[in-house]
């Protein structure tokens, strides 16, 4: 399969010099087909990335830090930022450099990618990083597809905190209630488990400025039933909306 992709992946790689330098798209190329981790220095990020792979990794790192899916120039005056599907922080780190948030929260699920999600973060103390998943509720949660790609791990309820893998879950209001005043940015890509966060508690719509998501398939309806009650705009960027909010109190939260 890697093999058919070899000509995709050479486009992206010679699309990745202005960001990556040709060292860093000749990387971004040949690891495509080697496993093991290695760094990459991404053009006007503080610190290098530790990667994996022959893992979704680089088509990760291509979209958001070469072809810049989340680079909206709508976005402006961000004090603080959630990141709900963190990964391995390529986001949390390119939003946070980007926007000069003062403060970034980071949720991941995935034991193996929240390791790499707090290696690459440790370097700045605005970046609080939390294991765990957001659901519609406190439940236990696990991984119920742990054989698919590291960035498509979807959740679903565990039946106790007792079961095997169960994982933290986060609601995005509780998280919210936790950051000082300021304007907020959502970042949302959580493999689908949208359906059940939209349906349940949306009120935290109306304490956000601006919400970045990916809205997986048989999730659509539920999300912009949850937005009716909310005045917004909307952007698109690859496979990410970005949502504008118009709140009468736009500096607190």
């Amino acid at each position: 399969m890697r093999k058919l992709l070899l000509p995709r992946y050479l486009l992206q790689a010679v699309l990745s010099i202005p960001q990556l330098g040709i060292v860093g798209s000749l990387k971004l190329l040949v690891y495509r087909y080697i496993k093991g981790t290695f760094t990459l220095q991404v053009r006007n990020l503080p610190s290098k990335l530790k990667l994996r792979g022959a893992t979704s990794d680089l088509s990760v790192v291509y979209t958001i830090a070469c072809h810049k899916d989340y680079a909206f120039p709508e976005i402006r005056d961000v004090d603080h930022v959630l990141d709900c599907g963190a990964y391995i922080g390529i986001s949390t780190i390119q939003l946070k450099h980007e926007l000069r948030a003062q403060t970034v929260t980071a949720v991941e699920p995935d034991p193996d990618n929240f390791s790499l999600l707090e290696e690459n973060c440790k370097a700045d103390p605005a970046i609080r990083c939390i294991h765990g998943a957001i659901w519609k509720d406190k439940s236990p949660l696990h991984i119920i597809n742990p054989g698919d790609e590291k960035w498509g791990f979807q959740c679903a309820a565990a039946g106790s905190e007792a079961d095997a893998g169960s994982i933290k879950s986060y609601t995005v209001g509780e998280l919210l209630a936790g950051l000082p005043a300021g304007r907020v940015l959502v970042k949302m890509d959580i493999e689908g488990a949208e359906k059940e966060v939209y349906r349940a508690n949306p009120e935290w719509l109306g304490r956000i400025d601006y919400l970045i998501m990916e809205i997986h398939p048989g999730c659509w309806k539920a999300v912009f039933d949850a937005m009716s009650g909310y005045d917004y705009d909307c952007r698109f960027s690859g496979e990410n909306i970005l949502f504008i909010f118009s709140r009468p109190s736009a500096g607190t939260i």
